[in-house]
């Protein structure tokens, strides 16, 4: 059971991993520069979750040259992201994101975000083997014989009725 539990678990973190992954390490990385995107104005974060514990914050914000609109998920934890006004940067690669998400502490506050939700991750795990190893003890004291139940009746004759059987 512990190696299905663990396996549901690396399933269940390869979404958030799959979501806000990749845009950490483009912006973890260092090779390229940033440049403030001049074509597109500052935009707002706006954040789902409790500040300061864990927030999954979203930017959208219109990319003229290609007539699309690029949104940026980020997960935050430690620090208050919602309706943070930000402006938008471009590397030299052509890849978007925020000013606000690509400073030190910000990095570090993404990256730990991951290692929050890995120990939530690990405490369900431990919650799930716990589950079913209470179901497990009590499936088997249930396919325990019972003992046979005491029989009365010899201690509750008579001393009359004892002598003469």
């Amino acid at each position: 059971m512990k190696r299905f539990y663990r396996a549901l678990i690396i399933l269940l973190m390869a979404f958030p991993l799959y979501i806000y992954g990749p845009l950490l390490w483009k912006d973890g990385s260092y090779g390229g520069r940033w440049d403030f995107a001049a074509d597109v104005g500052a935009s707002a974060a706006h954040c789902k979750g409790a500040a300061y514990v864990l927030q999954l914050c979203e930017i959208n914000f219109p990319d003229r040259q290609n007539n699309r609109v690029v949104s940026l998920n980020y997960v935050v934890v430690g620090a208050d992201w919602n309706n943070a006004v930000t402006d938008i940067v471009r590397s030299s690669t052509g890849h978007f994101t925020s000013m606000i998400a690509i400073t030190g502490p910000a990095l570090v506050t993404r990256a730990s975000a991951f290692m929050f939700l890995m120990m939530i991750a690990f405490v369900f795990e431990r919650f799930l083997l716990f589950v079913t190893l209470k179901a497990l003890v009590g499936r088997a004291t249930d396919a325990m014989p019972k003992p046979a139940p005491r029989i009365r009746e010899a201690t509750l004759l008579s001393r009359d009725r004892r002598d003469h059987a």
